[in-house]
C-alpha cells in the first residue's frame, strides 16, 4: 500500500533473515506544527518461530527501525 494521502506505506517481507512469519510494517508520516518537524510511525506486525517476541522487537526495533530513522534524520538534517 502507498497512500499520498495517509503520507505512508505498507509492505511485508516473504523472506525475511529473523524468526518471523507473515511480516507487515507500516511507515506514516505526520507534520508536527511547531518546530517545522515530522513524527515518523513504524509498525511492524509477525509471527514469531524461534526466538521471544522481545528479542525479535528489539532487533527489528533498535536494528532496523532505529537505524532507518538515524540514517534520514542524518540526511535531511543537512
Amino acid at each position: 500500500m502507498l497512500s499520498d494521502k495517509e503520507h505512508g506505506f505498507e509492505y511485508c517481507i516473504l523472506d525475511l533473515p529473523l524468526p518471523v512469519d507473515g511480516y507487515v510494517a507500516r511507515l506514516t508520516l505526520t507534520p508536527v506544527t511547531v518546530g517545522d518537524r515530522t513524527l515518523g510511525v513504524w509498525v511492524a506486525e509477525g509471527k514469531m518461530t524461534d526466538q521471544t517476541e522481545a528479542d525479535v522487537s528489539d532487533l527489528v526495533a533498535n536494528g532496523t527501525f532505529g537505524l532507518a530513522f538515524k540514517v534520514l534524520n542524518d540526511r535531511l538534517a543537512g
